[in-house]
């Protein structure tokens, strides 16, 4: 097998979104593991909210039609002068893309006969429910840029079994699928890690913490969450003052914050990455309650940090999700979207110290062995063994 090939790595993933953390992570373990490897990442220093803020609410684009396709144009002979200057530079043998909008690069990959590998985390249609003044550019635009990029890469690394399914449902051959989930970084996500600061600080030493992290958005069922508590609040009077509910994360523009249940609510909002794993530690029980979505195409990374942390998640019983979890061994599934299904399942880890022990234990032995960020970047590095070998034809 050949080792000592060159790979560039090239994601257009700007500071303060959610996948910087993935990008981030999985260069890191790219880097140990592989001798030869160089980034692109010409975005990354960015601060995407900093830069809305310059431009308005519209990070890029806008409902003018004409303003758009200058717009289009431009970036399209930027990226290309930029995208060819890296190539012919850095001459890697192996090209692996994040942020899969840049049709450029696949057709200079193309040009220069370097195999590409796409990294794809949803569906290009998701962009349309993510409002970001890109009105010019509708479902038609993305789907026909998704399927011109899947046909022109070698490979294609999706993030979940569902997602590849999905794809394969659409025409893409399944030999051209390769799925690799999303890790953690067992380092700073471990069961070491103390909670008692936070609890301190928001007066929860002597209750039996509930939390939910993430973005206040619809598709992660915080709207379902609070509203179940304040069934349950009902239901159970004489148990909600040793209940408390610690939610860390920010609203959305898209989604507006139910009523507070009637349990005692902590609400942090967002917090520095390298902080998360202190909140985690200070919860007892972690909710991941997302409603019914098809396809559950997710590799959700705070269902694997919260199994890292090695405490009991709750989660609905969907997609990944239920490859992840085994019910009652490393986890509690529900089915989605059913209340009473999901109170009864809480009601047992609330009353249960050593089940919610158990879990926990068993959780962070399954994301050790099959989920860290090293082990990603193994199977992406299995990918490109394979191109390298396919492009020399040596065996």
């Amino acid at each position: 097998m050949i080792q000592d090939y060159k790979i560039l790595y090239v994601s257009y993933t700007r500071s303060g979104r959610g996948d910087e953390v993935h990008t981030r992570q999985f260069m890191a373990a790219l880097e140990a593991l592989h001798p030869r490897v160089v980034f692109h990442t010409p975005r990354l220093a960015e601060n995407i909210h900093a830069l809305k803020q310059r431009r308005g609410t519209k990070a890029h684009g806008g409902a003018d039609p004409l303003r758009e396709l200058r717009y289009i144009g431009g970036m399209l002979l930027k990226r290309v002068r930029e995208q060819w200057i890296v190539l012919r530079r850095e001459q890697p043998d192996v090209v692996i893309m994040r942020s899969c909008r840049y049709l450029s690069l696949v057709w200079l990959c193309r040009l220069l006969r370097i195999p590409i590998v796409l990294e794809v985390n949803a569906p290009m249609w998701e962009r349309n429910l993510h409002p970001t003044g890109e009105r010019f550019r509708p479902m038609t635009f993305w789907c026909w840029l998704e399927a011109r990029l899947f046909a022109l890469a070698d490979r294609v690394n999706v993030v979940s079994q569902p997602l590849k399914d999905y794809y394969h449902r659409y025409g893409l051959a399944p030999n051209r699928l390769t799925v690799v989930a999303n890790g953690v970084d067992i380092c700073s996500f471990s069961p070491t890690r103390s909670g008692s600061a936070v609890r301190t600080r928001f007066n929860l030493e002597d209750k039996i913490v509930i939390g939910f992290i993430g973005s206040f958005a619809p598709w992660h069922g915080l709207d379902f969450l609070l509203r179940s508590l304040d069934r349950w609040a009902v239901d159970n009077p004489d148990q909600k003052d040793r209940m408390a509910l610690l939610l860390v994360g920010h609203q959305t523009r898209q989604f507006r914050l139910p009523d507070v249940p009637g349990v005692p609510t902590v609400m942090i909002g967002k917090v520095p990455f390298e902080q998360v794993p202190d909140f985690m530690a200070a919860m007892d029980i972690i909710t991941a309650p997302y409603p019914p979505i098809e396809p559950f195409y997710f590799s959700p990374l705070k269902v694997l940090e919260g199994m890292a942390m090695g405490k009991p998640v709750i989660a609905s019983d969907q997609g990944q999700i239920s490859e992840l979890i085994t019910h009652g061994y490393n986890g509690i599934l529900y089915p989605a979207g059913d209340q009473w299904g999901f109170l009864n399942q809480l009601q047992r880890l609330i009353e249960d110290g050593e089940l919610r022990s158990a879990l926990g234990a068993n959780a962070r032995h399954i994301i050790e062995k099959n989920f860290t960020w090293h082990i990603n970047a193994k199977r992406v590095l299995e990918v490109c063994n394979r191109l390298i070998r396919q492009k020399y034809n040596r065996y």
